[in-house]
C-alpha cells in the first residue's frame, strides 16, 4: 500500500484463505482490491508468479513475503520509486549479524556480481529480503525454473536469471525482520505503539 499499489493477489495455503478473506475481506475498507488464490501444496515462491499469471497479466509485478516486515525513514518514498520499473529486477538488501541464514548477495560497483543460498562462509552480510519488484518477464522466466533438491522451485534460480542481463539497485534498509521468529519478536516489541495504533485504527 505504501507504494502506493491498489491490486493485490494473496496466495496461502487452503486452510489459511478463509482466515485472511474473513480479516480482510475484499479490501474495500482498506482502498485496495484483494484477490485470493488457494495453493495445493509450497513449491516454491517463483511459483506465485505462475499461479498467479492470470492476475499478473501484461503488468510488472511486486512481491512481498508475509513474515517480512520493513520500517525506516523514507521507506515510502523508495517503494514508489522502484515501482516505477521499467525493465529487469530490483531487489532490497539489508545487513545481517546472521548472513548464512538467508540468500546472500555479493556486491561490487554497485552491482550484485553474485548471489548465494545459505552460506556456510558467507563472503557479505548483506541478506537477500523478501521484497522484489520484477518486469512482466518474470512469469516466463518462472516457468523455465527446475526444481531444486528441495523439490521447490527457487527464488535464488530466479533472482540469477535477472542477474546475468540486469543491474541491480541495492538499498539498505533502516530495520527488517526477515522471517525469523525470533527478529519478528525483536520487531514488536520495539515498535508495539506502532501496532497498537494500527489496532485502534482499525476498530
Amino acid at each position: 500500500m505504501l507504494a502506493k499499489i491498489r491490486n493485490i493477489l494473496i496466495i496461502t495455503n487452503t486452510k489459511d484463505v478463509k482466515f485472511f478473506s474473513n480479516l480482510l475481506g475484499n479490501g474495500n475498507d482498506l482502498g485496495i482490491k484483494i484477490t485470493y488464490i488457494d495453493q495445493k501444496r509450497p513449491n516454491g515462491l517463483p511459483e506465485a508468479f505462475i499461479v498467479g499469471e492470470n492476475f499478473i497479466k501484461k503488468n510488472n509485478v511486486a512481491l512481498i513475503l508475509g513474515d517480512n516486515f520493513f520500517y525506516g525513514q523514507g521507506f515510502t518514498h523508495r517503494l514508489e520509486k522502484y515501482k516505477e520499473l521499467s525493465f529487469g529486477a530490483k531487489v532490497f538488501l539489508y545487513t545481517v549479524n546472521n548472513p548464512q541464514d538467508y540468500g546472500v548477495a555479493e556486491v561490487k560497483n554497485d552491482k550484485i556480481v553474485n548471489i548465494t543460498e545459505k552460506p556456510k562462509k558467507p563472503k557479505t552480510n548483506y541478506a537477500i529480503t523478501g521484497l522484489y519488484f520484477f518486469d512482466n518477464k518474470v512469469v516466463e522466466y518462472a516457468k523455465r525454473l527446475k526444481p531444486s533438491k528441495r523439490n521447490e522451485l527457487e527464488i535464488i534460480d530466479l533472482l540469477k536469471i535477472y542477474q546475468k542481463k540486469i543491474i541491480y539497485h541495492l538499498i539498505l534498509l533502516v530495520e527488517a525482520a526477515l522471517g525469523l521468529i525470533q527478529e519478528l519478536q525483536k520487531i514488536y516489541y520495539r515498535h508495539q505503539s506502532l501496532f497498537l495504533q494500527l489496532k485502534i485504527d482499525k476498530d
